[in-house]
């Protein structure tokens, strides 16, 4: 049995980045860490760009991600006020 290309995909792909902007801004901003008087916590996510795809092939789940984060913080310290940094890893 033949299929048609025009009706028959074995390829299916959906970009996710605009859900993966989401979930980071509302997932990393509840990450904080405390230690003793010392504490940083991620305040913002500023900027997600980059590749976030999900594909289906031969109905296997296939993801693929290549994302640049940049993340504001703020810390504090004993003795020290606080500091707001922005940070990031390129790609």
């Amino acid at each position: 049995m033949s299929c048609n290309p025009l009706t028959c995909r074995h390829w299916v792909s959906k970009n996710c980045l605009s859900w993966a902007k989401e979930y980071f801004q509302t997932e990393l901003t509840k990450i904080s860490a405390e230690e003793g008087p010392n504490r940083v916590s991620v305040k913002n996510v500023s900027s997600c760009e980059g590749d976030v795809d999900v594909s289906q092939r031969k109905g296997k789940i296939i993801t693929l991600f290549d994302v640049k984060l940049v993340l504001d913080i703020e810390g504090r310290s004993q003795g020290y006020q606080f500091l707001r940094v922005r940070c990031y890893e390129g790609r």
